[in-house]
């Protein structure tokens, strides 16, 4: 199922940690991936996973939540709409499973589509540098 169908607002932008981002374990902070312009090049880009990043989702008229946490170097996932606070390793699978028990169906949807990364806005919103930067 495409995001693209789905309203997705960046309630907060997040944050840079400078040791995260930029230090030993940066791999595990960035997104990268290409997008076409129109000169129909793709251009790579990178797009920071920020810690308390927060993307709402709206799945069949039910508002979602997702967060971005620390998770011991490590970004991790939080659901808002789910009850039990479970901290996945990907997007993908904090909003599948927390679909999959609130509507009780096998719905799959994109981590980077639910969190933005295929939305210009959302992309530079959370591309901007910070001012300690």
């Amino acid at each position: 199922m495409s995001t693209q169908k789905h309203k997705r607002q960046l309630l907060t932008p997040g944050d840079i940690v400078r040791n995260l981002h930029y230090g030993p374990f940066a791999v595990n902070w960035w997104f990268f991936t290409g997008i076409k312009t129109k000169t129909a090049k793709v251009k790579q880009i990178a797009i920071p996973i920020r810690v308390n990043m927060r993307i709402k989702f709206e799945l069949n008229q039910t508002e979602v939540i997702i967060r971005v946490v620390d998770n011991n170097w490590k970004h991790g996932y939080v659901c808002e709409l789910d009850m039990e606070a479970i901290i996945y390793s990907t997007p993908s699978a904090a909003i599948n499973e927390t679909y999959k028990k609130k509507i009780n169906v096998k719905t799959r949807f994109s981590g980077p589509g639910v969190l933005g990364f295929d939305n210009d806005t959302i992309i530079g919103i959370t591309n901007q540098c910070d001012s300690w930067y």
